[in-house]
Formats: C-alpha cells, structure tokens, sequence
C-alpha cells in the first residue's frame, strides 16, 4: 500500500498573525494622517465624553445618596458632592477629575429659564448643574463651541435627569 502525504494548502497561525498586526498598523498610520482639522474632529467626541460624565455625575448621586453639582467655567468644568450644607470637590483623580478645554473651544450654559449663565475664567460658588438622589436634576442647555462658531454641539439635560447630545443647528 503505498501512503501520500499531502499538505494542507492554507495559511499558518504565525502568518495569519503577522498580516493582522501589518494592518493594525497600517491602520493606525493612515488614521492619523487623515485628521484634517483636529478641533473639529474633537468636539463631537468630547461631547460625546461630557455626555458620559454627566450621567456618571447623575448615577453618583442616585447611589451614594447625596446631590452631585457641576461647575461649569468658559473653559472647563469639575464636579463635587454636597456633604450638609457645603460642596466638597470629588476625587481629582478619576472620571470626575476636572477638564479642561483646548485653545480656541468654550462652553456656553443656558439653564431651565433659558437665561444664559454667565461663564467666566473661574468657577462660581456653587454648582450650576446639580442631579440628586431622586433622579431629578437642573434642567439645562450646554454648548460646546468652538470660538470661530463652525462648530457646536448641544448637550441637553432635563428635569428627570434625561441627557441627550445632539450637532445644534444655531449659535
């Protein structure tokens, strides 16, 4: 009886491998070269970021029993909790750790009336934004602008704690 061998016609693990960590790369490079206009391309993600931090912010409070504010300044915002009758800043590291906008994007906040807050380089004395442990919050309106006005986009927060994010189609 006489016995072939015949091998298999395929790629092997190593070879498969090896193509894939070419393409990650290649990826990664094209992907970065791409990239047109920086500030731009960041304001929908750090919307999309803040939009995340808020509801963080707001299940903070749901869980720990305790009203979460924000700050919110022209150009960065932070958290804190109320502890009896005065407002302790949270960790500052972590998520709730305080941000700062780049050069050349703001915010702008208008709350429940519709009254735009005056945002200034400091932090105001007391937190604009507050969720607390019913599940209520401050009902507002936060652009993300850039200072040229081409870009803006709006987070939304209403009085049951709802967040929406969307691209604001005025200034």
């Amino acid at each position: 009886m006489n016995i072939k061998w015949q091998k298999n016609a395929g790629f092997t693990l190593i070879e498969l491998l090896i193509v894939i960590f070419i393409i990650g790369i290649l990826t990664g490079v094209v992907s970065l070269t791409i990239r047109h206009d920086r500030g731009s391309s960041q304001l929908p993600s750090r919307s999309d970021l803040l939009t995340e931090l808020l509801a963080l912010g707001q299940q903070e409070a749901i869980m720990r029993s305790r009203a979460t504010g924000v700050y919110v300044r022209k150009q960065g915002f932070k958290f804190a909790y109320l502890q009896e009758d005065s407002w302790l800043a949270l960790p500052a590291s972590g998520p709730f750790r305080q941000r700062q906008l780049q050069a050349g994007q703001h915010y702008r906040l208008l709350l429940d009336d519709d009254k735009p807050a005056l945002l200034l380089d400091d932090y105001p004395e007391d937190p604009q934004i507050i969720f607390y442990p019913s599940s209520e919050a401050t009902p507002f309106s936060l652009f993300l602008e850039k200072d040229n006005g081409e870009h803006q986009w709006r987070l939304q927060g209403d009085l049951y704690g709802d967040i929406s994010t969307a691209l604001a189609a005025e200034p």
